[in-house]
């Protein structure tokens, strides 16, 4: 009886462990989507950052100011402006109209016609001049989401791990080698052949000098840029002072993050020699908490903007179900400043990069 009781027990556990086997080969739209999550995450693809530059700096872009409001009234920054402005009276010396020269009828004291005279001369002009310098500082609130640089993914295999490297006594010997100095002979030198000879003096003979026209120079302008002096002193000396105490630095703050929801055409494939298990499926990932500075910097992002991935997947049998995420070295070929052909190694994640793209959005217009 106890033979058959431990029997039964046997074939109880091995139907156990072959469902559970089963149930681990199977692929749902939720597993998958666990664990692309899971993947993004690990690669640092599961949030998205944006750059905003703070500190005190000159930004004579209007575009960019007008952004910057954007976020002070989102309660993101603190931002204030400066407007440094003056008139420069420019003078350059060109060829300019010097004089009108107008010739009256003496009879009838009418003027009869003008006549411009030009020539070398100084020329005038007033230009603006325009400076704003900007003050933009990261709120308490916000700071929370700043990171002192992108993420990188860090993965690290707990099985390949090195021990740490401890120095041997034969590492500390130094190299006793010592060779005498050889110096290279010196080359032979260039043989030199002189000849001696009588010269005799010769009569020199008086030729007629032809006249020849003296071709006149043609005058070519030296281009110069005109000397410009600031009217307002003051103004633009305390521009000066403002462009010293410049200060600029990026901050890197959380602009949204990125999740799977969904995961659909799952397809099984068998490898029919070796009987490997892998599969292929489409991965719908989403925009998600995006926040004011990610929605006023990123083309007017909004949570739930879709986009479809395509993945691979492999099966373990001590790992189970593992998305496809192999690198490998990228080399292009690519020109310098001076037209030389040089080499460029990247490397490339097989593991698709979610792009969101806002312009897919529908706007409905504001009744």
């Amino acid at each position: 009886m106890k033979t058959r009781h431990y029997f039964l027990i046997a074939l109880s556990v091995v139907a156990i462990t072959l469902a559970s086997c089963t149930d681990d080969k199977n692929l749902t739209s939720e597993k998958i989507t666990r664990l692309y999550n899971e993947k993004a995450a690990e690669l640092c693809m599961d949030k998205v950052y944006t750059k905003i530059d703070t500190g005190y700096y000159e930004l004579n872009d209007p575009h960019q100011r007008y952004v910057l409001q954007k976020l002070a009234h989102a309660g993101v920054i603190e931002y204030n402006v400066e407007r440094y402005a003056w008139f420069n009276e420019c003078t350059d010396i060109k060829y300019t109209l010097l004089k009108k020269v107008q010739y009256y009828c003496k009879d009838s004291g009418e003027l009869d016609r003008e006549q411009d005279v030009y020539g070398r001369g100084e020329s005038v002009s007033y230009e603006l001049e325009e400076h704003f310098m900007v003050r933009v500082q990261i709120k308490s609130g916000y700071k929370s989401m700043l990171v002192e640089s992108l993420p990188k993914p860090s993965i690290e295999d707990k099985d390949l791990e090195a021990p740490l490297y401890k120095e041997w006594e034969e590492d500390m010997l130094k190299n006793n080698e010592a060779w005498p100095a050889m110096t290279a002979p010196e080359p032979p030198s260039v043989p030199v052949e002189r000849k001696d000879i009588k010269c005799h003096q010769k009569k020199e003979t008086v030729k007629a000098k032809k006249s020849t026209p003296v071709q006149k120079k043609s005058y070519t302008p030296v281009e110069r840029k005109p000397r410009c002096v600031a009217m307002d002193f003051d103004m633009a000396e305390r521009y000066e002072k403002a462009i010293a105490a410049e200060v600029k630095a990026p901050a890197y703050i959380l602009a949204y993050e990125i999740t799977a929801v969904k995961a659909r055409n799952i397809q099984l494939i068998r490898d029919k020699e070796d009987f490997s298990l892998a599969a292929r499926c489409e991965v719908i990932v989403k925009s998600a908490n995006v926040t004011p500075q990610g929605h006023i910097l990123m083309q007017n992002i909004i949570d739930g903007i879709p986009c479809v991935l395509k993945i691979n997947l492999t099966y373990f049998e001590d790992k189970g179900w593992v998305i496809d995420a192999d690198e490998h070295e990228v080399r292009t070929e690519v020109k310098d400043k001076r037209g030389r052909t040089k080499t460029v190694t990247n490397k490339i994640c097989d593991f698709p990069e979610p792009r969101i793209d806002p312009s897919n959005v529908t706007v409905i217009a504001a009744e």
